[in-house]
């Protein structure tokens, strides 16, 4: 299991360049890359994407390259003579000097550093997909290795969890038949009470009939049985290797169904409180969850 938040870094050299990737990744619905790339790595922008498919399933990507070149392959500086003299003679001119000899660069670059430059190395394209993929795949292996060290996390704790979920299951279930009972018997003396001061015998036979059908509504074992098993296909999901985010979001909510649904038959009051203790830990799961790739 996987989590979608971690970290990594990765750094590449040539003999010309040196080239480095750091990237982040938080919790998404689905696989969002977001690259920041400086223009010579713009063509490798489809290898650098295509990387990250090939090993991340959901996530918010954000990557960002650094490109520098080696320090004895720096581009030479170029000064352009006749507009640094341009500039010279226009401070003379203006009376900040007398002769041009006299001016400073440092007067001549605050005014203007057009007349300075430096020349553009050609960069190899072939030699850029080679650094991007090689600091590409040390940036994944990192980010790998923590969201792999953050998903065993969120897998220890959701199972501390589930096991919370069966023992306050265990609670409802223990009382569920008890509950089950208590209300029938209170419907038919009330019905009973009823009928008899109404003396409505013929109907009788009926009237119990309908209200042991609507006593059996109030019946929560499916309810009970079905988040059991759902318990289990938790426990057993959280063991698959690949992505299984979507699959955990599905089974809490059909679990927080099935909550819902006892909730709503019982009016016992210990029933009722631990639905609500069980409702707090699927939100606690569902939380965790939203982390999971």
């Amino acid at each position: 299991m996987r989590s979608m938040t971690g970290f990594g870094k990765g750094l590449a050299e040539s003999d010309h360049w040196s080239c480095q990737i750091a990237m982040r990744s938080v919790n998404s619905k689905f696989l969002d890359i977001q690259l920041k790339l400086p223009t010579p790595f713009l063509e490798a922008d489809p290898l650098i994407r295509q990387g990250i498919k090939e090993a991340l399933g959901r996530g918010k990507v954000e990557l960002t390259v650094t490109f520098m070149p080696i320090f004895d392959t720096l581009s030479p500086i170029v000064i352009n003579t006749a507009q640094l003299k341009q500039i010279r003679e226009l401070l003379v001119s203006n009376g900040f000097y007398r002769q041009i000899e006299e001016v400073p660069l440092q007067d001549c670059l605050a005014l203007s550093r057009d007349w300075i430059s430096q020349e553009e190395i050609n960069v190899d394209a072939k030699e850029i997909q080679s650094l991007a993929q090689q600091a590409l795949q040390e940036a994944l292996q990192h980010l790998l290795a923590m969201r792999d060290l953050e998903g065993a996390n969120l897998k220890r704790d959701i199972e501390k969890r589930s096991i919370g979920l069966m023992t306050l299951l265990s609670h409802i279930e223990s009382h569920a038949e008890d509950a089950l009972s208590s209300y029938r018997q209170r419907l038919l003396e009330r019905m009973q009470n009823l009928m008899d001061d109404l003396d409505i015998q013929a109907a009788k036979q009926r009237i119990i009939e309908e209200l042991a059908i609507q006593s059996d509504k109030s019946d929560i074992t499916e309810e009970i049985v079905r988040f059991r098993s759902h318990v289990v296909q938790l426990k057993n999901t959280l063991e698959e290797k690949e992505p299984i985010g979507r699959k955990l979001d599905f089974l809490l909510q059909e679990m927080n169904r099935e909550v819902n649904t006892m909730g709503s038959k019982s009016t016992v009051d210990t029933i009722t409180s631990t639905v609500v203790a069980l409702k707090c830990e699927l939100e606690k799961i569902r939380e965790q969850v939203q982390n999971v790739e």
